[in-house]
């Protein structure tokens, strides 16, 4: 009897839908990459927002070499172009560090679990899942609000699997405007029942 509780529970589709996951599956990280030299592989970002210096400076632009963690704040402005900011380069970094003829620039990568989502926990082509469409309390969702607002829709088709995080699904015509390709971390894994009704036209 406990096994068939457990069964159905997990083919309820309001259960599916409104209940939160709040725990991951374990297993293993996504591995980064170690660079070998020295400022072979670097990440900058722009912190925007200090106050003009004297030399009318409003930008920092921040490079980190991710080997050594070392890193050059320099003062830029918001209306340098790209040829600029490519001398400012080559003044700034090149000129102390050399040329690598492997320099590369990472992707940017989110600092959480979420986007260290584990390898062995996947979904394969055709498979349903369902799509989380909201995390903040408070919000009204298909006009309920509250415990009984649903926060996953779907079931949706997985077509295609994008790098090593995300998916993309097939969306109804209602959600035609919305990029079809979403985060693992967002996604859910469906148990179908051939009692279930959906609908798509609530969904904004």
């Amino acid at each position: 009897m406990k096994k068939d509780i457990v069964e159905y529970v997990a083919r309820c589709l309001n259960c599916q839908q409104v209940k939160y996951e709040h725990q991951w599956p374990v297993g293993l990280l996504q591995k980064l990459e170690i660079p070998e030299l020295k400022w072979e592989q670097i990440a900058m970002d722009f912190m925007v927002g200090p106050p003009r210096t004297q030399g009318k400076f409003d930008v920092a632009w921040v490079i980190v070499d991710t080997l050594t963690k070392s890193a050059h704040f320099i003062p830029v402005m918001t209306t340098y172009s790209s040829e600029q900011v490519a001398q400012v380069y080559i003044r700034e970094i090149i000129t102390l560090h050399g040329m690598s003829d492997r320099l590369r620039i990472p992707q940017s990568r989110q600092k959480s679990y979420a986007d260290r989502k584990v390898h062995d926990v996947a979904f394969v082509l055709r498979e349903r899942v369902l799509l989380r469409v909201s995390s903040m309390k408070g919000v009204m969702r298909f006009r309920k609000k509250g415990k009984l607002s649903p926060r996953f829709i779907g079931p949706l088709e997985v077509l295609q699997r994008v790098g090593e995080v995300a998916y993309e699904l097939t969306l109804p015509h209602s959600l035609a405007g919305v990029h079809p390709v979403f985060h693992i971390s967002i996604l859910r894994k469906y148990h179908g029942d051939p009692s279930h009704v959906l609908d798509f036209s609530s969904v904004q």
